[in-house]
């Protein structure tokens, strides 16, 4: 269910599933062929032993790979309720400051000016509201993160005695969320792409002007494989962006699994159980785990015609 959630949104995961299930279609075909040959016994049991060892090495490769895809799909499973989460909070909020401040704005000056004790009682059931809320909602994110915890020690059992701050905990971050994989994908889709517009170019220059002296002359054909080409490398360059905003988004995620924020501290000195205060905006939630500017600053758009390197260099 999770590595055909994740597949579902990543397009190298849908390709990685379509090229396992294709191969070990083939893997079988062929332990189905080596049963049927001709031959001494001796060579036909050779043959059906290679085709197995051959099955089960890409059976082992594709179950390697759901569970890589699963674990990643509880990850972003995790990221889209985190941003629901902090989504409500920022509501609840929201929605508290504003009923404070309509009811300041239906005071009577005549009545002299607002001061703390009319603070108090105007404000004096909202404090509660707020703090069930924020413990409903902190709530609701500790089981979320407790659960996708189990989840991944379940499918990487490793990860029940290894060090949050080891060596083995980046590792595995690393290969759940591969960013400098991707990053040298980008950089080498972007010197292709340059090329290819390169390419494009004289070929144009080619079919207008006529070849120059020592040059092949350019057919129509040409251009437009070179064009469809290009295009290709976009559609790919794009894609591995998408694949890095979302690696981005799985570090970011398996970090708060592995070391969960800390309790409100401040929540107790916020609101003393002695005294009604003001409800006030408090500092914004952590930023949810997303696509947010850091990560739009590191995926550059696609580079112009004749531009250079991008995308995390």
């Amino acid at each position: 269910m999770s590595a055909a959630w994740w597949r579902s949104h990543s397009g190298r995961g849908a390709e990685q599933a379509a090229w396992d299930t294709t191969v070990q279609t083939n893997r079988i075909d062929d332990l189905a062929r080596a049963h049927t040959l001709e031959g001494t016994p001796r060579h036909k049991g050779e043959a059906v032993a290679a085709a197995q060892r051959n099955l089960t090495a890409v059976t082992h490769l594709h179950d390697q790979h759901v569970t890589t895809h699963a674990a990643r799909g509880h990850l972003h499973r995790l990221a889209a309720s985190l941003v629901t989460l902090d989504k409500a909070q920022r509501t609840l909020q929201q929605g508290i400051w504003d009923i404070a401040a309509a009811r300041r704005a239906q005071h009577d000056p005549a009545r002299g000016p607002w001061n703390g004790y009319d603070e108090q009682q105007a404000t004096a059931d909202l404090t509660p509201a707020l703090t069930t809320g924020e413990a409903r909602i902190a709530h609701l994110r500790q089981n979320h993160l407790d659960a996708t915890h189990q989840a991944l020690t379940t499918l990487i059992p490793q990860l029940t005695d290894t060090p949050r701050d080891g060596h083995r905990h980046y590792a595995i971050r690393q290969y759940l969320a591969p960013l400098d994989l991707l990053r040298q994908d980008l950089n080498t889709l972007a010197s292709l792409i340059d090329t290819r517009r390169r390419t494009c170019t004289e070929l144009r220059t080619r079919l207008d002007k006529g070849p120059r002296y020592g040059q092949d002359p350019a057919t129509a054909h040409d251009l437009a494989a070179a064009e469809e080409d290009l295009r290709s490398l976009e559609r790919r360059y794009a894609g591995t962006q998408t694949e890095f905003a979302l690696s981005v988004t799985l570090g970011r995620t398996f970090d708060q699994v592995r070391n969960p924020p800390p309790p409100d501290a401040t929540s107790a000195a916020q609101h003393p159980v002695d005294a009604a205060p003001r409800p006030f905006r408090r500092t914004a939630p952590t930023a949810p785990t997303g696509h947010d500017p850091a990560t739009a600053t590191a995926l550059r758009p696609v580079p112009a015609a004749h531009g250079g390197r991008t995308a995390g260099a």
